[in-house]
């Protein structure tokens, strides 16, 4: 699977997902992820989409690919942002399978020098 950055931990199964789109579009509150949602590819026949965010710190989450669903757990909305990013880059691969995908950042700070 082709992901930059790389995630922290990636569980793939045999399976090949069904879908490399999603059906409809959720709404989840922030502007930014629902943006980031708006560019993925859509299909009537494509995958479903969960998202779940559960507070407003954090920006770790766990993406679950599965064959006609995808749920993104996110600790915030920056969270979900970064997943659906992630996403975006899943379904740019040729083959897609199932898998379960754990990232966040290394610090809870970032700095640059």
């Amino acid at each position: 699977m082709n992901i930059i950055p790389y995630p922290k931990k990636i569980s793939e199964s045999s399976t090949e997902i069904k879908y490399r789109a999603i059906k409809e579009k959720p709404a989840v509150g922030d502007a930014r992820v629902e943006k980031a949602i708006g560019k993925l590819p859509y299909s009537p026949s494509g995958a479903e989409l969960e998202i779940n965010i559960s507070g407003n710190s954090g920006e770790g989450y766990k993406l679950r690919l599965e064959e006609n669903r995808v749920r993104i757990d996110a600790q915030s909305a920056a969270g979900a942002f970064y997943a659906v990013q992630t996403l975006r880059q899943i379904f740019e691969n040729k083959r897609v399978f199932c898998a379960e995908i754990e990232d966040g950042p290394d610090f809870a700070v970032r700095g640059f020098y």
